[in-house]
């Protein structure tokens, strides 16, 4: 069953539409070459509107004319990176997590660990260890005792 057979009773009158703008989606990723394109890519070139882009690209796939050719990083999200051709998909790999990140984990489960009244001391703490390490006296340490 393919996209076309899928349309509702409205979406069956723009069926020459719904078929220039499957042709338009085709082309673009086609265009991108074997890099790929991501669905936003296509929205933002082609003006589908993206949920009707999203049941294209899912036909397109299920019948092999394009493939999964790699995967970008989209804010926090992976993305798939769309390319023409019946060639298999590009599993996605989650990077190992980095030392910085696996530091601020452990420092989220240790707050989340305390309560509200030791968590309150424990930013108070770190502000002050904040102003502390910046602050300069304004006169000669001998002379701040008068």
């Amino acid at each position: 069953m393919s996209y076309f057979d899928t349309l509702s009773k409205h979406q069956q009158a723009y069926r020459a539409k719904r078929e220039q703008q499957y042709q338009q989606a085709l082309d673009c990723i086609k265009e991108a070459g074997i890099r790929g394109i991501h669905k936003k890519g296509v929205h933002r070139k082609t003006g589908i509107r993206e949920h009707v882009l999203n049941r294209m690209v899912d036909d397109m796939h299920a019948r092999k004319l394009i493939h999964v050719a790699g995967w970008t990083m989209e804010r926090s999200t992976f993305t798939a990176l769309l390319a023409i051709g019946d060639l298999p998909d590009v599993p996605r790999v989650v990077p190992t997590i980095t030392p910085k990140a696996h530091r601020q984990k452990e420092r989220r489960q240790g707050t989340v660990a305390m309560n509200e009244e030791e968590q309150l001391k424990a930013a108070v703490e770190s502000k002050h260890r904040a102003w502390a390490k910046n602050w300069k006296p304004h006169r000669d340490a001998a002379a701040a005792w008068f």
